[in-house]
């Protein structure tokens, strides 16, 4: 409605690599809890529409997203097809860290129902993907695959951001299963 392209850039589409989330921090903090609602909305879409991703793209179960949803909660990998975009189009962090706004909602709220019938559902089904898709490697769980969509290392030679694990989704799904750790105390 409001672009005044044909084709936008990026499709006009939410970036939840790290651009919506960030748009959404200070909401909460200041007492805008009704400016919340729409990204609590797009996670609760996104966590119906992910688990045919999930299922389609890693043979997993729960929910999964990626870096890249529009208005409708497409959840599937997105990139043009051009080169070096499974850096950012397969990152699957994005459902991890959305569920963040969930628990953060319920941290600033304290709405225990809010918790028990809307952040807890999504937020166990978002682990269940992701323990679907760890693998233990010297003694730990990784999330496997893993990019970080906004870095790349040289390979030997070649620019590259898939890998066997990257500290950003670790870090996403460890808050996530504090989270739920916290969440599930809270809830008895």
């Amino acid at each position: 409605i409001w672009n005044e392209k044909f084709y936008a850039a990026w499709s006009s589409n939410y970036t939840v690599n790290i651009n919506t989330e960030m748009n959404y921090w200070p909401v909460l903090m200041s007492n805008l809890v009704s400016c919340n609602l729409p990204i609590i909305d797009l996670v609760s879409n996104v966590s119906k529409n992910g688990v045919e991703t999930a299922k389609h793209f890693y043979h997993a179960k729960g929910f999964t997203s990626h870096h890249n949803i529009d208005l409708w909660a497409n959840t599937t990998p997105v990139g043009n097809k051009r080169a070096g975009c499974a850096g950012y189009a397969y990152w699957n962090g994005s459902a991890g860290w959305l569920c963040r706004h969930l628990f953060e909602h319920y941290e600033y709220t304290l709405d225990k129902d809010f918790l028990e019938n809307t952040a807890y559902p999504i937020m166990k089904e978002c682990a269940i993907f992701y323990l679907d898709i760890m693998l233990e490697n010297n003694g730990k769980l990784i999330v496997c695959p893993s990019t970080s969509p906004e870095n790349a290392f040289n390979k030997d030679g070649y620019g590259t951001s898939v890998a066997l694990y990257t500290a950003m989704s670790q870090g996403i799904v460890e808050d996530l299963f504090r989270n739920i750790i916290a969440s599930a105390e809270v809830l008895g």
